[in-house]
């Protein structure tokens, strides 16, 4: 038996609000607020009028309904039991109305309760005559089966699925967990519901059954799972594509500040890259990859990141994690190419938290945590111990290898050697000096002054509920974070407001308000600020930062101690350095700023067809301001490079406040589209939308400003200077007074799409979709055969285990799918005609046009055609279950570098279609329920792999060698991965000399320029892939009553790094000294180089020598590893107990992330994951308090 429920149903997609002045958004904030305050809306009428003949019964429901907003129950049969209605009222109540009306149906009865009104048949008037032989057959054969179906807490399961296995035959229980179906003695019954366990029973005869389905122990699983597409909600029994989906449990199973954090290692199909994040920049934003590669272009390959329900184009880590409800990920043509041109790399569809009817005001407080170890500035190789170092400049010394100047910048224990030698220091002087150095390490220095254990401070409070026509949500956040580097922090305010209200049953119109302010203190001093790691600065292991009694000292920096010691004598500034102290000397300061205002309307003409009007304003701007104290580094460098000869200071000694501009990004964002569902004799389901959207992007710059002579008290400065002039500078040379170099600027980038989507699905068992788009943009020519492109999708899916003739027991549950489809790319930097960028220069006031794109007539979208593969099962009464699936991507038209010719004139590089690349993977993932009961045990692995090539390259082919060896990415070729890494053959060390093998015309040799300029491409080797192409997780979850612990293991494997080593020649350079731990490797003597690789010491620096080894196949390292990535466990306590505060709810909760690598395949203990970086992510620890009244 089926009930058909006509009522209006809420949009759970976006909210949008049309604003642009500071008063609406005012206006508007009001409004909502007010809507916010204003719970008790008012009531519906409860009395009706009616006036007609002969009007259908379903007719007389629909206008009560208009008018009342009570909702009407009943089974799909009592229409054909449903007599005229004749009758004119006015202003009756409902029941008196409804007592008149079934006076004239006299098979029918109505109950009404809790706003609904369910209408059945009387007792005995579902008996129907039978005429035929064959119905009095079929009725001495089937026997009438009722049911009632309850889960947790006994409670009712309205729209649980029952069917005959290996028979025709499928209902669905009512509101109230009741049902009816028509089956035979000895059929077997299996009853289904999303979130619980699926039960089989054996009817033996007509008597009454109830069920009680037991709920998947996962809670992380046990609801009902809907994919937001940023148009539309899904149903997963009825999408043909390829989504995965995060739901709030799971977001929540990870604590960070920031949406990323959370996705890594439960999203199926998504690949976080950290290889590229060099230096201390171990927190960077990774490449994220959707299924592997779409593109070629690095500034493309970025997936779409959709916000209730429009494309976002601010910070992603400005978004706060607590206001979210799900994330779906789209990952093939069915599921993103309704996003067309911008879906090519995927899309994250990010929803946020919305309001209920009828729901009484609930208050979610959340509180957290996390600390972070410091830094292991230990784990960079990059170094030798002090008195190594002092050994080679104590050598290159002795040889002369330093020029005598006052001016030009050395070490420090150089200078200490000329002193020495000069007779300006006493012996024992030299001696304990020297001692100090020898025994100091920098590192350690660092750590103790530099660094900090870091700590994120997150709080979030949420209140949501709602009446009979009003839904609402206010949240608000606060994030406080102290950086591992002391003085540096960050903190944002996240506040929102979400208001529904239903005018009528079948009008509803949204608003929402959504802030955030970020700010960002960066004024702290880095290990690598010291110009340690990469040696330019002179700052060597065995500097020091402060005394033995901790305070601060001074290093080296710009100048020759000589230089910089004697500037007080000739009526400079003091000129020294002190980093420990000059950190408090400066202020930096970055404060953004995101605003967003939606507003949505609805409107259902009927049950089965709606409007939405939707739109959204989003603006972000950032500004960075940086305040120097007269007495900073900055200042005095700044004051007495500029002093004349005779004196006169240029710049004057005092504050110096720098406004470096403000970035501003706005956006308008508008959408008409129309949605029609219907479901047809209980067999026909029909899904579609369409409608037209426009979009348009405004980024720009403000020109900043320079104040010389600041003032603090009064906040006053010298803006206007001769900034023309050339000034002499010390200690050599002319120069401009430093100026802001940001201009005003603006672009405009401007969309038009038309989209459709339609799904059809027969008997629950067969659905087909399919999808339309067409994009413009004013970025690809006035013709609208050139601006514009069309994306398509279609999409199929068999439900097997629904069959009649399917009767596999240990096989409950089995669903192909296929998709077809293509979606694109689009480069916001690129035009089809020739385009300037307007400005004006911030010292002098003129305006300036600068050819932004010489304009390519030929320019195309790129575009990606993917197919999709997927099986779907559950075996051993859904004990284990899973999915797999297999695609396939090429994309053509892929964009990349050209130069113009030099006899144009212009030097800007500018974007052709010259590529296409195919890539194939695959995504698996199985869930098993080892254990039930008291005691719950979960797991599920996600196995990933993907794999690219290019398949069409019309670029002329790259000569120079050099860029196939270059950290970088290597240049594309032709039947090649993109991500490939290319090596110099490696032959071993010359057992005489130590030096690097090279053959010459097939014989030894020394020359290594000659060798290294004459190699060609077939000399080097493709040495592997440097993106793991395969990757996966094993998830563990356990449960005990309130007790919860889950565990990831993640592993990488299949790809390989370039690993750092000892530079030949170059630790025993006078003017760029690169050091590395492998020199206690190095071949020292014949017969070394049976045991080592690492050459000899080189009294001389030849680049080709130290970059035949450097970029040789033996640095080669493979990346293969498995880490435990994170452990969460949590404790709900016992709601009695909760109770007692008024609380619904009590967790409190803890989380471990980074916790280490349990096996690696490289034995240098190097972390893959950050092979250029100075240091692995530090671990963190966290522990929360969650609490729902």
């Amino acid at each position: 038996m089926q009930k058909t429920a006509f009522c209006g149903w809420s949009a759970r997609g976006s909210n949008r609000h049309f604003t642009q002045t500071l008063l609406v958004m005012k206006l508007t904030t009001l409004f909502l607020t007010l809507g916010f305050l204003n719970v008790s809306a008012k009531a519906v009428s409860q009395n009706v009028t009616f006036s007609g003949e002969e009007v259908l019964l379903e007719s007389v429901f629909f206008s009560v309904e208009k008018q009342t907003g009570y909702l009407f129950l009943y089974d799909n049969s009592i229409k054909e039991l449903a007599k005229p209605v004749s009758l004119s009222v006015k202003d009756v109540s409902i029941e008196k109305f409804l007592e008149i009306v079934f006076r004239s149906q006299p098979l029918l009865q109505f109950k009404i309760g809790n706003k609904t009104i369910l209408v059945s048949r009387k007792p005995g008037s579902d008996r129907r005559p039978e005429s035929t032989g064959t119905l009095n057959l079929l009725k001495d054969t089937l026997i009438k089966v009722k049911g009632y179906v309850a889960g947790l807490n006994n409670q009712p399961l309205a729209g649980a699925t029952i069917r005959i296995r290996g028979k025709n035959g499928t209902t669905i229980s009512d509101d109230k967990g009741y049902f009816e179906i028509n089956t035979t003695p000895g059929s077997k019954l299996v009853i289904s519901y999303i979130g619980f366990h699926e039960k089989e029973l054996i009817i033996k005869n007509a008597e009454p059954i109830r069920i009680k389905l037991v709920q998947k122990e996962n809670n992380i699983e046990a609801v009902e799972v809907k994919f937001n597409t940023g148009y539309q909600e899904l149903p997963q029994e009825r999408a043909t594509g390829s989504f995965s989906h995060i739901n709030n449990a799971m977001l929540n199973r990870a604590v960070g500040g920031t949406i990323l954090e959370r996705l890594e290692g439960i999203a199926n199909g998504l690949l976080f890259d950290r290889s590229t994040l060099a230096g201390e920049d171990v927190k960077g934003k990774p490449e994220i990859r959707v299924r592997g590669l779409s593109t070629i272009e690095e500034s493309l390959r970025g997936p779409l990141i959709v916000l209730d329900n429009f494309p976002y184009d601010g910070d992603i880590n400005t978004i706060n994690p607590n206001d979210i409800e799900s994330i779906t990920i789209l990952r093939d043509a069915a599921a993103a190419s309704i996003w067309g041109a911008s879906a090519g790399n995927g899309v994250i569809v990010i929803t946020t938290k919305k309001g209920k009817y009828n729901q009484p005001v609930r208050v979610t407080f959340n509180k957290n945590i996390t600390v972070f170890e410091k830094p292991d500035l230990f784990y960079n190789q990059n170094y030798l111990p002090a008195p190594v170092v002092m050994a080679a400049q104590k050598e290159l010394f002795t040889r002369g290898a330093y020029t005598i100047n006052t001016q030009t910048l050395l070490p420090s224990y150089v200078e200490l050697l000329i002193k020495q030698r000069d007779g300006l220091i006493d012996p024992d002087d030299f001696t304990k000096q020297e001692t100090i150095m020898r025994n100091n390490d920098l590192r350690a220095q660092s750590s103790q002054y530099l660094y900090q254990p870091g700590i994120n401070d997150q709080y979030a409070i949420g209140v949501n509920g709602g009446g009979n026509n009003h839904k609402y949500v206010l949240s608000a956040g606060y994030d406080q974070n102290r950086s591992n580097v002391v003085l540096d922090k960050d903190s944002r305010i996240n506040v929102s407001i979400q208001n529904t209200f239903r005018v009528n049953p079948d009008l509803e119109i949204s608003g929402s308000v959504w802030v955030t302010k970020k700010q960002e203190i960066d004024n702290g001093l880095s290990h690598r600020d010291l110009n340690f790691f990469n040696n330019a600065g002179f700052v060597d292991i065995y500097d020091r930062i402060a005394d033995e009694h901790g305070m601060p000292t001074a290093i080296a920096k710009a100048y020759r101690s000589a230089y910089r010691d004697n500037a007080e004598n000739i009526g400079l500034l003091n000129w020294q350095y002190k980093p420990m102290e000059d950190r408090y000397l400066v202020d930096n300061r970055t404060v953004s700023q995101d605003l967003r205002l939606n507003t949505n309307i609805k409107y259902r003409f009927f049950k089965s067809l709606n409007a939405e009007l939707s739109y959204q304003h989003h603006t972000n701007s950032s500004k960075q301001v940086s305040l120097y104290d007269k007495t900073s580094y900055y200042v005095r460098n700044l004051v007495n490079r500029y002093t004349q000869t005779n004196g006169t200071k240029v710049i004057p000694h005092d504050a110096i406040k720098m406004f470096d501009g403000i970035r501003e990004l706005s956006s308008h964002s508008g959408r008409l589209q129309l949605n029609y569902r219907e479901t047809i004799a209980g067999e026909h389901e029909i899904s579609a939308l369409g409608g037209v959207e426009i979009r348009e992007n405004v980024s720009g710059t403000q020109p900043g400003t320079t104040l010389y002579g600041y003032n603090k008290e009064t906040w006053q400065g010298i803006a206007r200077y001769d900034y023309i002039t050339r000034y002499p500078v010390r200690p050599t040379g002319t120069a401009q007074i430093p100026f802001s170099t940001s201009t005003d600027t603006r672009i405009i980038n401007r969309f038009l799409s038309y989209f459709g989507n339609a799904s059809y699905t027969y008997l629950q068992r067969y659905s087909l979709s399919g999808s339309m788009r067409w994009d413009g943009s004013n970025l690809l020519g006035v013709k609208s055969n050139q601006r514009g492109t069309m994306l398509w999708s279609l999409g199929g899916s068999w439900d097997l285990h629904r069959e009649h003739f399917y009767d596999v027991s240990w096989l409950s549950y089995l669903r192909l799918r296929a998709t077809v489809g293509s979606a694109g790319n689009i480069d916001k930097s690129q035009s089809h005609y020739p385009t300037i960028s307007l400005g004006t220069y911030a010292e002098n006031g003129l305006s300036v046009a600068t050819l932004r794109h010489p304009g390519n007539p030929y320019l195309r979208w790129e575009q990606v055609n993917i197919s999709n593969w997927g099986i779907d099962w559950r075996i051993l009464n859904n004990r284990i279950s899973g999915s797999f699936e297999y695609y396939s991507k090429h994309a053509k038209d892929l964009l990349g570098n050209n130069m113009m010719g030099p006899t144009t004139g212009v030097t800007t590089n500018y974007k052709i279609n010259y590529a296409a690349l195919r890539t194939l993977g695959m995504d698996i993932q199985i869930t098993s329920r080892n254990t039930t009961g008291e005691i719950g045990w979960t797991t599920t692995l996600l196995l990933n792999y993907s794999s690219n090539k290019i398949t069409h390259f019309n670029k002329p082919a790259v000569s120079n060698i050099a860029d196939f060896l270059t950290t970088g990415r290597p240049p594309v070729e032709l039947g090649k991965s993109v991500d490939l890494i290319y090596a110099l053959p490696w032959y071993g060390l010359n057992p005489l000399t130590g030096q690097p093998l090279i053959y010459l015309n097939g014989e030894v040799s020394h020359d290594y320029a000659t060798y290294y300029n004459s190699l060609s491409k077939n000399d080097i080797l493709i040495s592997g892939v440097t993106v793991p192409p395969f990757t996966g997780t094993i998830r563990n979850n356990l449960s005990w009553k309130g007790l919860e612990l889950s565990a990831i293991v993640a592993f990488k494997t299949g790809y390989v790094f370039r690993r750092k080593s000892m530079l030949p020649g170059r630790e025993y350079s006078a003017t760029a000294a690169l050091y590395h731990m492998d020199y206690f490797k190095r071949w020292q003597k014949p017969g070394d180089e049976l045991f080592t690789q690492v050459p000899a010491y080189s009294p001389d620096n030849i680049n080709q020598r130290w970059a035949v080894y450097m970029n040789s196949e033996e640095l080669i390292t493979k990346g293969d590893a498995i880490r435990l990535q994170d452990v969460s466990v949590s404790y709900s306590i016992n709601e009695s107990i909760a109770g007692k505060i008024h609380a619904k709810m009590i967790r409190i909760y803890g989380y471990a992330r980074n916790l280490g690598i349990l096996w690696r395949a490289n034995k240098h203990g190097i972390d893959p994951d950050f092979p250029n970086a100075d240091y692995p992510a530090p671990k963190s620890f966290a522990i929360g308090l969650q609490v729902e009244f």
